[in-house]
């Protein structure tokens, strides 16, 4: 199943005992001036609209405007907590899909109650299970037109049609999971009631980690640690060089 489409786990998520008090606090929690942390509608609202600093004892803190965060909620924005830590309820979830996929995992949270979209449609470089735990979101997803992209090509670097027909569309539900494999364009968009949902990337090996990893074995090959001049001179060295890498490469 994994990496080939889509899917949706109906209902996946049982004893479902998430409160909207675990989600605020969860956001309470976090660092107002970290980047990890924004609030998005299409473009980042600058954080000088919503994080004031303030005197503690003669050290300078800063703190969430609450007010205009909820402003800026009402009006469409979404509030995005990328790489999520330590903190339980997210943490669990995020060990169960681990261990599903054999794969590391990286959690960012979105919390909307508007209609509005956080970003465009998109895709993303990492398999993406999205675990929605209160309210609905409605998705469009679209098959890649660019084949299983790594991290340094993002839908807003390849130079790429984006879809405009969807091939699947899904409504969400408190307690559903949806599997996104990478370059899937999608465009998740509130329904206009108050939504909190997880995105839970993993990073599953691929052969351009592999071939790091190969890269660091080089040294311990005596023919590439020799000078090169010119092709004539070196061509026997570099073709021995190659014999011994394919050796490593297709050891089991």
């Amino acid at each position: 199943m994994l990496y080939q489409a889509p899917k949706v786990f109906k209902g996946a998520v049982k004893d479902l005992n998430i409160t909207w008090k675990q989600i605020n606090e969860l956001y309470q929690r976090a660092n107002p001036t970290d980047e990890l942390f924004r609030l998005r509608k299409g473009e980042i609202v600058p954080i000088s609209e919503y994080v004031e600093s303030f005197d503690d004892m003669g050290r300078t803190r800063y703190r969430f405007i609450k007010s205009a965060i909820y402003h800026h909620m009402k009006h469409g924005a979404t509030i995005v907590y990328n790489r999520i830590n330590n903190e339980p309820f997210v943490d669990g979830l995020a060990k169960q899909i681990s261990h599903f996929v054999q794969a590391p995992t990286v959690v960012s949270g979105y919390l909307a109650f508007g209609s509005d979209a956080s970003f465009k449609s998109h895709w993303d470089t990492r398999d993406v299970f999205a675990v929605q735990l209160m309210g609905k979101k409605h998705w469009a997803l679209y098959k890649p037109n660019f084949e299983s992209p790594l991290y340094m090509q993002q839908s807003k670097d390849v130079d790429v049609p984006e879809p405009t027909i969807p091939d699947m569309e899904i409504v969400l539900e408190a307690g559903d999971v949806l599997y996104i494999p990478r370059g899937w364009w999608h465009n998740p968009v509130p329904m206009g009631c108050k939504t909190f949902h997880l995105a839970i990337g993993t990073f599953a090996p691929t052969g351009y980690d592999y071939m790091q990893w190969l890269v660091k074995q080089t040294p311990n090959i005596l023919p590439l640690r020799y000078n090169l001049s010119d092709w004539e001179s070196d061509k026997d060295n570099i073709i021995q060089a190659c014999n011994e890498l394919s050796a490593i490469m297709t050891d089991q």
